[in-house]
């Protein structure tokens, strides 16, 4: 008896909705078209080239003239915001950031994410984070990245110090990473940007997540809520009764 009303309590538990810090999971899975009208994005900034989606993903056109940038709003948060997201490119001319953190639908933006010409001239580009939209302000990745291929790229913000990080391919936070200096104050970013600017180079993003934890945003799956960690606790006891 007391074993069936035990079990009644696991699954009363493991039924009760358990959420985790995944505050965004954007896989771009709308017909093809404008991006901005679907999944809560939102232009605040451009009045042409507007950013599209092909087969499942958000197409950046870098270039001249009037072009789309939108955000995506996911909430308040506490702590360290992780954002992550696919990205393949095939040029890159001209420094410019794509994706960034902020406050939504206004131009204050924190932890902007570049695509450049390798420094190193180990590779056809790299990526690099920065705190501010400054030239040479960016930290590079460390090694060149190929043109063509699709890298997972993680960039966090700290709510409380405003500390920035880049992560490219790495599963745990305890991967390699480079560090941006802290140049501006502190924001209670709520949103998630891709930005279309200078330069010819395109990019193509995909499974875009944010969170308040690392491993949710780089695999866009959110972590066990407590109660179902305690549910399967009281199943481990019921199995060693």
């Amino acid at each position: 008896m007391k074993n069936f009303v035990l079990a009644l309590a696991v699954v009363a538990l493991i039924a009760t909705p358990s959420y985790g810090s995944l505050l965004m999971n954007e896989p771009f899975t709308y017909a093809n078209g404008n991006l901005v009208g679907n999944g809560g994005w939102t232009n605040h900034s451009g009045t042409g080239s507007f950013i599209q989606v092909n087969a499942g993903v958000a197409q950046l056109a870098q270039g001249g003239g009037s072009r789309e940038d939108a955000h995506r709003v996911f909430g308040s948060a506490q702590g360290t915001l992780y954002s992550a997201f696919d990205v393949t490119v095939d040029n890159a001319n001209e420094a410019v950031y794509f994706a960034h953190l902020m406050i939504g639908a206004t131009t204050t933006f924190r932890s902007r994410v570049w695509v450049m010409p390798d420094p190193q001239g180990a590779g056809d580009f790299t990526l690099a984070i920065s705190d501010t939209s400054t030239l040479g302000s960016q930290v590079p990745w460390g090694s060149g990245l190929d043109f063509g291929t699709t890298y997972r790229v993680v960039h966090s913000y700290n709510l409380s110090s405003g500390a920035t990080s880049m992560w490219i391919d790495q599963a745990t936070e305890a991967g390699t990473s480079v560090a941006a200096a802290i140049t501006s104050t502190v924001e209670a970013v709520d949103a998630f940007a891709l930005r279309q600017a200078g330069g010819t180079s395109t990019q193509a993003i995909d499974n875009a997540c944010v969170a308040t934890s690392y491993n949710e945003a780089y695999n866009c799956i959110p972590e066990p809520g407590t109660a179902l960690l305690l549910g399967l606790g009281i199943v481990g006891l019921i199995r060693r009764r």
